[in-house]
């Protein structure tokens, strides 16, 4: 029991005096050991002969031009940018950005306008071909409708003096009344012509306004007598004209085209107790030009 006693306390003093003398040592390195001696020593290096060729012999230094020695400028490192000029950088590329912008902005708004107008001259042209195109189709129709009157009426001519297109209040199978005369008047004798105006009509109870009818324009060089049939209503208005080929003379396309235009034109009394719409004739003579 003494021995283990005595190699413990061994044990402990062999413990303390190692860390004693460690410590020491460690102690006595940090203060002599890394410490730097100061002045610090002058950095050593070799000696180089200052010549200015590759290649020389003897121990003499010979005089010549001194080649300058070289010195190599220290590189400047630029001082970093101030906040104001970090700022001016930042607008000027946001002042860049944003002009892109409109630019490609404004492109686009000019090839939208572009688009736009094309599309509506597109347009323009399909409506003026559909006009003229309704324009001709009413004239075609006007056309073959004043041919056709004119075939019934040619068709029809063998037949005057039967009892279907007999006319009068004598008896007979004729036609009673003046070769002159408008083919709808009701007067068998004598009577009112169209005078030197060349315009007649028959309209019961109803006469022009200002006492006369409009003139036709025409510029052929024919002559003939033209009956248009209109329709009239209780204001005066002519609601519809159209050729009549019973007491017409010619078939002349531009005589006729200018007498239903006139007769289109014309303006009758008010008559608020007439028929709602009220049928007649006016008549055109054409004469040579």
């Amino acid at each position: 029991m003494k021995e283990y006693e005595n190699r413990k306390k061994n044990k402990r003093i062999a413990f303390w005096g190692t860390f004693s003398f460690t410590g020491t040592i460690l102690v006595l390195l940090i203060i002599f050991g890394f410490t730097t001696p100061l002045p610090l020593p002058e950095e050593e290096g070799i000696l180089v002969n200052l010549g200015y060729d590759d290649s020389g012999m003897g121990q003499i230094e010979t005089g010549g031009e001194a080649v300058p020695e070289q010195t190599i400028p220290e590189e400047s490192t630029p001082p970093p940018p101030t906040e104001a000029e970090t700022e001016e950088n930042i607008m000027t590329q946001d002042f860049e950005d944003a002009a892109a912008m409109e630019a490609k902005k404004e492109e686009a708004r000019k090839k939208r306008e572009e688009e736009i107008r094309k599309q509506k001259e597109r347009e323009e042209e399909i409506r003026k071909q559909r006009e003229l195109e309704e324009k001709q189709r009413k004239e075609e129709e006007e056309r073959k409708k004043i041919e056709d009157i004119t075939k019934n009426a040619f068709s029809n001519g063998g037949q005057q003096g039967s009892d279907s297109e007999s006319d009068g209040n004598k008896g007979g199978t004729g036609n009673q009344g003046d070769p002159n005369g408008d083919p709808n008047a009701k007067n068998y004798g004598e009577g009112k012509g169209l005078g030197d105006k060349g315009i007649g009509y028959s309209l019961e109870g109803r006469s022009p306004q200002g006492g006369r009818l409009p003139k036709p324009v025409y510029s052929a060089n024919e002559s003939g007598t033209i009956v248009i049939r209109v329709n009239v209503d209780r204001n005066g208005n002519v609601t519809s004209a159209s050729f009549q080929a019973k007491g017409s003379t010619t078939t002349n396309s531009q005589l006729i085209k200018a007498a239903l235009n006139a007769a289109r034109k014309a303006k009758f009394n008010q008559d608020n107790e007439a028929d709602a719409f009220q049928v007649g004739t006016i008549t055109y003579r054409f004469v040579l030009q």
